[in-house]
C-alpha cells in the first residue's frame, strides 16, 4: 500500500512539473508581441487615504515593455476631472525598459469618500490594446461636525 502511494506521489510530481514548464515556456513566447508585450508594473495607482489636500499629490505608474520592439505611448486619459495624467520624459519605451505616467490628483475637484477611477494608456501600435489601470483614493478630511458647529482639526498639533 505504501509503495502505491509513493509511486502515485512521484507520478503526480512529474506531471505537475511538466505542465508548469509548458506554461512557463509558452508564456515566454506569447509575451514578445501584441498585448502581452506591454504591461503596467503596478496593478493599481493608489493615492491611499488622504486627510489634507494642501498640496498636489502625484503617483508614478510604471509601464514596462517586455516585447522585442519599441512601443510609443500615443495618449493618456483619466476618467475624472479630479485627475490629470502626463507621460514622464519620453513617449517611446524600448524593449526591456520602463516608462512612467504621472497621475496628479487635483485637490479642488476631489469629493469626500472612497473613489475608483481609471487611467487609460493608448499606444500607437494597433497590435497593442490600451492599458486600463484603476486609480483609487479615499479622501477623509479632518473635519468634525457636532450639532450645528464645524470643528476643523489642524494637521499639526498646536
Amino acid at each position: 500500500m505504501k509503495s502505491k502511494s509513493v509511486f502515485l506521489g512521484i507520478g503526480m510530481g512529474v506531471i505537475l512539473s511538466l505542465s508548469l514548464s509548458s506554461i512557463l515556456f509558452s508564456s515566454e513566447k506569447k509575451g514578445t508581441r501584441g498585448q502581452d508585450a506591454v504591461v503596467s508594473l503596478t496593478p493599481v495607482a493608489d493615492f491611499g487615504i488622504i486627510k489634507s489636500l494642501r498640496e498636489s499629490l502625484v503617483v508614478r505608474v510604471p509601464i514596462g515593455n517586455h516585447g522585442d520592439k519599441a512601443v510609443v505611448i500615443k495618449s493618456v486619459y483619466v476618467g475624472c476631472g479630479c485627475l490629470a495624467a502626463k507621460v514622464e520624459n519620453k513617449t517611446e519605451i524600448s524593449p526591456g525598459e520602463i516608462g512612467y505616467v504621472n497621475v496628479r490628483l487635483n485637490g479642488e475637484k476631489v469629493r469626500e469618500g472612497a473613489h475608483k477611477h481609471e487611467l487609460l494608456v493608448q499606444f500607437r501600435s494597433e497590435e497593442i490594446e490600451a492599458l486600463r489601470i484603476p486609480v483609487v483614493y479615499d479622501y477623509q478630511p479632518d473635519i468634525s461636525i457636532v450639532g450645528r458647529k464645524v470643528f476643523i482639526q489642524p494637521a499639526f498639533p498646536i
